[in-house]
């Protein structure tokens, strides 16, 4: 992640949450739900299953997946990374107050995060992919630090599919704008664009092209969001 990046989550940390709910009306809330559902299905078969977050945020993703296991496994391990550090006090303060104890922040670089090789059977993150520099030396790294067999899923937003949802992200384009623009109207602008200029093919192709094997794309409501998931 760059420095102007970087600085942009920096900005709208402490309005970073209250805004997700907002522009989306709510509906994140079930994003993230599909993507922690179709986690632990992934994960149905790993007894003690050590999980890698990576651009964490405010680690929303991390702690409805690890409340959604603790139902289901005797033990599990959940590293959330990112290379924001104000967005990740803000998520170890969530976790801390939720009292979940076995997710571990720490501040890395996705594109580089010096962790082990395969060592992770699930490698998860939401609405990280339109931030990072470079989507290939990403999807290598991904390889590398995952386990053989090991999972993928990425839940992000892109330019829907189809005229009429095409219509209906322009309108909420210029929504997040105008409600943008009372936090931080750069910010928001950016991320905005971000979403409409995201290429899922070349995202797509780069996996496979790396390696990875029974890759699934799935759009979501709304054709906005949408998880990709395979393995190694």
């Amino acid at each position: 992640m760059s420095e102007r990046i970087n600085k942009i989550f920096t900005d709208v940390s402490k309005h970073y949450d209250f805004m997700n709910h907002l522009l989306s009306f709510g509906v994140d809330k079930n994003w993230r739900k599909e993507a922690v559902d179709l986690s632990v299905k992934l994960l149905d078969k790993i007894q003690s299953p050590k999980i890698l977050d990576v651009a964490t945020g405010t680690g929303d993703l991390a702690i409805e997946l690890s409340k959604k296991l603790s139902n289901k496994k005797s033990f599990h391990k959940i590293i959330a990374i990112d290379f924001n550090k104000e967005m990740l006090l803000l998520g170890k303060k969530k976790s801390e107050r939720l009292k979940i104890k076995n997710i571990s922040f720490e501040v890395k670089d996705a594109l580089k995060t010096k962790l082990p090789d395969e060592s992770f059977d699930l490698s998860i993150s939401g609405f990280a992919l339109r931030n990072l520099d470079d989507l290939e030396v990403f999807a290598k790294e991904q390889k590398r630090i995952l386990k053989k067999n090991g999972y993928f899923l990425y839940l992000d937003m892109a330019m829907p599919d189809g005229f009429s949802k095409r219509l209906f992200f322009q309108a909420y384009s210029i929504f997040m704008k105008i409600i943008g623009f009372f936090v931080d109207y750069k910010a928001y602008s950016w991320l905005s664009n971000s979403i409409s200029k995201f290429d899922k093919k070349k995202l797509l192709r780069i996996l496979k092209d790396t390696g990875f094997k029974d890759i699934h794309y799935l759009e979501l409501k709304t054709g906005i969001a949408y998880i990709v998931y395979g393995k190694k």
